[in-house]
């Protein structure tokens, strides 16, 4: 069986909700390659884990800039929702995005964030959980105009 994701081997935790049969562990030459499965990153509250130079890998290089999504673009990649202020709580699914030219350039002109406003309701751009508070939010003012569930849904309509 192909498995369909994959995941940084240097990386401590592994996503708790997912069947570990369909993610191989893999370092990150195999993960910026394009061969069919999807690179899986955390999105925190904070925006993309992990950022450069957060970890040696097992092959004792520093890891490569994540958190701008190198050597990601032209890719579908997968986001898992992990909030750190909630005791590493999971959000629910893998939120997948295809990093084609005109995200990426949106992404880099800082139009649009990858944090965990994933996991909004899409339709309404309303907070999934009870605890919201919009003050906490990276940019708050460019939210509804700019997010990156904004982006989506209008990619789906």
């Amino acid at each position: 069986m192909n498995k369909r994701y994959k995941w940084l081997e240097y990386l401590l935790f592994k996503p708790m909700q997912f069947d570990r049969s369909n993610w191989d562990l893999v370092n990150d030459r195999a993960f910026q390659m394009k061969d069919g499965r999807i690179p899986v990153l955390v999105a925190t509250q904070f925006g993309i884990f992990p950022s450069k130079d957060m970890f040696k890998t097992l092959d004792g290089q520093m890891n490569p800039d994540y958190w701008n999504l190198e050597g990601l673009a032209g890719q579908r990649v997968g986001f898992v929702g992990i909030s750190y202020l909630r005791l590493l709580s999971e959000r629910p699914g893998i939120c997948e995005i295809d990093l084609d030219a005109s995200f990426m350039q949106r992404f880099r002109a800082e139009e649009i964030f990858i944090d965990l406003r994933l996991w909004y309701n899409k339709a309404e751009l309303k907070p999934g959980g009870p605890s919201f508070d919009p003050s906490v939010m990276n940019k708050p003012s460019t939210f509804r105009e700019n997010s990156l569930a904004n982006y989506i849904a209008r990619q789906t309509e």
